[in-house]
């Protein structure tokens, strides 16, 4: 497959490849082993969760998400679960160490929303996202730049622990294929989330409907 920009595709080669969607990829990524002090060490906190509520809930009723069914993926040290749960009916994390529910829980249950904020990057088949039963779907990731930049300096560059590099035009695309739809598009952790150039995007956040 065709590079969609080629100085990029030459800088990475020996690390990532264009996968069937446009997406970056890597290729033989180091073992990456998910802890319970990887868990503690995560950044997340209440203006950043507030900052996704208050943003999902400009494009859904508060009403509606009252009544919601979710799922927060990935979630780390917990505290979007535990604010959560003035918004949400119920909120519950799933994690691959520490307090979760289980697997089989998560794949059974049909979840009014899934909340994937950071989390799609670290997956290693991306499609595995569409066998989810959930109505809505939360994600947010760091916006790969396809500018020419050498990844090796970029702040998300993370061998092993990010699998994918996404970035919203081949994010829309994939969405699409699959059946999807897109709410909504924005950036609005970016506000407290620092950019690491002011050229590009931090952190985008799409909302999704199956």
């Amino acid at each position: 497959m065709q590079s969609t920009n080629k100085s990029l595709a030459v800088e990475t080669t020996a690390i990532f490849a264009e996968d069937q969607y446009g997406f970056l990829k890597q290729v033989s990524p180091p073992l990456f082993e998910y802890t319970v002090e990887y868990k503690k060490k995560q950044s997340t906190n209440k203006a950043m969760v507030w900052l996704r509520l208050g943003w999902l809930s400009a494009h859904i009723p508060v009403n509606e998400l009252n009544m919601f069914n979710v799922v927060d993926i990935g979630a780390g040290n917990g505290i979007f679960v535990s604010e959560g749960q003035s918004l949400f009916k119920r909120i519950v994390p799933f994690d691959l160490v520490g307090e979760s529910i289980s697997s089989t829980e998560l794949n059974s249950t049909a979840w009014d929303m899934v909340v994937l904020s950071d989390v799609l990057e670290h997956y290693p088949d991306i499609d595995d996202f569409w066998t989810l039963p959930f109505k809505y779907a939360l994600v947010s990731f760091p916006e790969t730049p396809r500018h020419g930049m050498n990844l090796l300096h970029w702040r998300h560059y993370k061998p092993g622990e990010h699998l994918y590099m996404l970035d919203s035009l081949h994010f829309t695309d994939w969405v699409k294929k699959h059946g999807a739809s897109i709410v909504a598009q924005g950036c609005p952790e970016d506000l407290i989330r620092r950019r690491w150039d002011s050229n590009f995007v931090n952190i985008t956040t799409f909302l999704i409907k199956k």
